[in-house]
């Protein structure tokens, strides 16, 4: 970092949240960081709010902004690809950078081999060592689908991490923090045992039954395609373990910039990501993903595309729920279903502005509605959801 630029950290503090936020992005859409690098790193700075942290002395921007760049330069992170060998290097290095230790034993990766002996991937994992013998895992997978360089999906979940990480050093919690970056999560491996998450489940180096909750992101790095809803994030699974709902409701207070609508995994119809092994293990955890973007699985997903106000609220929020989680004091086996379900609808009453009674069938029918119109792609208005969501279930 230049001298110059370091004097000028000072005044980004001073900014109110709304006007740092529009100058970010202002300056992604409109500014060629290609052509002009002295403004990126003014861009990475506020993008960080200006934080300064003890060693190692990076700015916290190095990791929030600049993987989903570095990740997402390539045509696609396709295993066997070149883009995907340079993610691999490039990933062990900032795991190193941010003292973790290798989660598999010496090692930063865990090969995947098929049944017939073929290694199909590599996961990469470290471990930010706690107190006690639990675990919080943070799980975003880093390979892409052929030709697509991957920001939304999934370089920005894991600039998040990092940055949560970066956050977090110095951390004196009760929970060892596992990050896992899975490989080949996309097809033909999605859902198979060869899938990352899945192969590191079935071959952990950690007992499974000491991860407390295993956070995954997929899909975090853009605006919803509803019009002043644009700053919601859909956590998932908070009704697999007790506890959960409540580290979910204290975080999104202590967050308020983005609005957090818990919702039961069940709506989803299909564990669209890597909590997939988890929840068919029944162990506790929480998906979070603002859904399918317009760019989904495409060429077009690139840098240029997501939104750096988003993928700053959303590591904020996961911060706060991390220390929700550590201070979590026993793990319950069951969670208060109706307290899920009341949670599920309130969050339906504030995205679509109409009552909704918490029966468990009714909130299928409009959730899964919710889902459709979320999952889509398309941009729709809030008149629109609500004219297409007020025809399921009986409303109040």
């Amino acid at each position: 970092m230049t001298k110059e630029n370091e004097g000028k950290r000072a005044y980004f503090p001073e900014l109110p949240f709304r006007h740092r936020a529009h100058l970010i992005r202002v300056m992604h859409n409109h500014v060629n960081f290609e052509k002009y690098p002295e403004l990126f790193e003014i861009f990475q700075l506020l993008s960080s709010n200006g934080q300064k942290l003890a060693a190692p002395s990076v700015s916290p921007s190095t990791y929030l902004i600049g993987p989903v760049a570095e990740l997402s330069r390539h045509a696609d992170r396709a295993p066997a690809s070149s883009g995907h060998a340079e993610t691999e290097k490039l990933l062990v290095k900032h795991l190193a950078e941010l003292n973790l230790v290798p989660a598999f034993d010496d090692h930063w990766t865990q090969p995947i081999t098929s049944a017939t002996g073929e290694i199909v991937g590599n996961n990469i994992g470290g471990i930010l060592k706690g107190r006690n013998d639990q675990y919080i895992a943070l799980i975003a997978h880093y390979d892409t689908v052929p030709g697509s360089p991957g920001a939304e999906d999934n370089a920005a979940a894991i600039g998040i991490t990092l940055e949560v990480i970066n956050q977090l050093q110095g951390w004196s919690g009760d929970c060892n923090i596992l990050v896992l970056f899975p490989d080949v999560e996309e097809p033909p491996n999605f859902h198979t045992d060869t899938m990352g998450s899945t192969y590191f489940f079935n071959h952990s180096p950690i007992p499974v039954d000491r991860i407390r909750c295993a956070i995954v992101m997929d899909l975090v790095g853009h605006d919803l395609l509803v019009n002043n809803r644009e700053d919601g994030l859909f956590v998932m699974g908070s009704e697999t373990a007790g506890g959960l709902l409540t580290a979910v409701n204290n975080a999104s207070k202590e967050v308020p910039s983005i609005q957090v609508y818990p919702v039961r995994n069940r709506v989803l119809g299909v564990d669209y990501s890597d909590h997939h092994v988890f929840a068919l293990n029944h162990r506790p955890f929480l998906f979070l993903s603002c859904g399918i973007g317009p760019n989904y699985h495409s060429s077009n997903d690139t840098f240029q595309k997501i939104s750096p106000s988003k993928i700053v609220r959303v590591s904020q929020f996961l911060v706060s729920l991390l220390l929700q989680l550590d201070s979590m004091t026993a793990e319950s086996t069951t969670s208060n279903q109706q307290a899920i379900l009341k949670a599920e609808a309130d969050g339906y009453k504030r995205f679509t502005g109409l009552e909704l009674t918490d029966n468990a069938e009714r909130l299928n029918e409009v959730g899964s509605e919710l889902m459709n119109i979320i999952n889509s792609g398309a941009y729709h208005t809030l008149e629109e959801v609500q004219e297409r969501v007020s025809k399921c279930g009986k409303w109040n």
